[in-house]
C-alpha cells in the first residue's frame, strides 16, 4: 500500500479480484470451481516474483508450462511490455481444447507509474478471448460480486457514506452505479486523454467517455489521503 501512496492505518482489510479469485480456487466454493480439473496454465510476468507467489497454497493444483496440456487457464497479470495480438498464438490453442479462462484482474489497462504511459491488464487479455468464441471467468469490478465481499463485515451498511474511488469508467465507476453508491472518477488514470490535467470537466468536448451512459457522481485530477 504505501508505494501506491496510501498509508495502511487508514484500512481495516484489502480486497482485491486476484484475492477473491485466489480464494475460491483454495476453498472450491464458487461455481466455477465446481467441476474444474487440476492442471492449470498461469499467466503472469516471468519477470516479477509476484506471480510466482501467487499461486502459493493452491496445492490442489499442478501448474503446467505447456497450454497443451492443461484443463484450464488462470490469468494474472501480462508480461510488461507486450500487446494483445502477442497471446493470439496461445489463446488460439485454448481455444481448440475448450478450456475455461479465469481472470485474476478484469481490469483492461493500468497506467505505469513511472511514465504515465497505459498498460494493459488482463481484462483486455480475457475479453479478446471471449470475443474469439472462449469461456470466461471474472470476479471483481465491475461485477457486485466484489462489492458485496468487501462491505459484508459492515454490520449496518449505509450506502450513502459509500464511495467508489477509481479511475475505470468500465470497472470502477460501472461497479459503483450497479451497486448503488457514488462514485468519484479520477481523470489522471486511463482516461486522462479526455479530461483537462487541472480542472476536469465531465461534459468537455474532449471527453471519449461521456456517451457510455456510466457518469460518476465527482471528478478530482488527483486522489491523496
Amino acid at each position: 500500500m504505501p508505494e501506491l501512496g496510501f498509508d495502511p492505518n487508514y484500512f481495516l482489510e484489502l480486497m482485491t479480484s486476484g484475492e477473491m479469485i485466489w480464494q475460491s480456487l483454495k476453498n472450491q466454493n464458487c461455481d466455477f470451481t465446481k467441476d474444474i480439473k487440476k492442471n492449470c496454465y498461469h499467466i503472469y510476468d516471468k519477470s516479477k516474483e509476484e506471480g510466482k507467489y501467487y499461486i502459493k497454497g493452491l496445492d490442489k493444483f499442478n501448474f503446467v508450462n505447456k497450454i497443451e496440456e492443461a484443463d484450464f487457464i488462470l490469468g494474472c497479470t501480462p508480461t510488461l511490455g507486450s500487446n494483445t495480438i502477442d497471446y493470439i498464438p496461445l489463446l488460439t490453442k485454448a481455444l481448440e481444447k475448450k478450456l475455461l479462462f479465469v481472470c485474476a484482474n478484469p481490469d483492461y489497462e493500468s497506467v505505469e507509474s513511472n511514465s504515465n504511459k497505459p498498460i494493459i491488464c488482463m481484462g483486455t487479455i480475457a475479453e479478446l478471448y471471449k470475443s474469439l468464441g472462449g469461456e470466461i471467468f471474472v470476479l471483481g469490478k465491475p461485477t457486485l460480486d466484489i462489492y458485496i465481499e468487501s462491505t459484508k463485515k459492515i454490520k449496518k451498511l449505509d450506502k450513502s457514506k459509500v464511495l467508489v474511488v477509481g479511475d475505470s469508467i468500465y470497472h470502477d465507476i460501472k461497479g459503483a452505479k450497479l451497486f448503488g453508491v457514488d462514485s468519484l472518477l479520477i481523470t489522471s488514470g486511463i482516461h486522462q486523454s479526455s479530461f483537462d490535467i487541472i480542472k476536469p470537466e465531465w461534459n468537455s468536448n474532449t471527453n471519449q467517455v461521456k456517451n457510455l451512459d456510466i457518469t460518476p457522481t465527482f471528478l478530482c485530477s488527483k486522489f491523496q489521503l
